[in-house]
């Protein structure tokens, strides 16, 4: 248990490529959401 899993040695790098990996990820659902709707007012921490 624990050999490569997340064992709290995990890099900071690795730990901020993964954050904006999904971060990335979320901001594209959401877009695709908001093209879906638009009438939709868009939420106010863009840009």
């Amino acid at each position: 248990m624990g050999k490569n899993g997340m064992t709290g040695q995990m890099d900071m790098a690795q730990m901020n490529k993964m954050m904006e990996n999904c971060n990335r990820m979320m901001q594209s659902h959401l877009d695709r959401q908001n093209l879906g709707n638009p009438e939709q007012q868009p939420s106010g921490n863009r840009g």
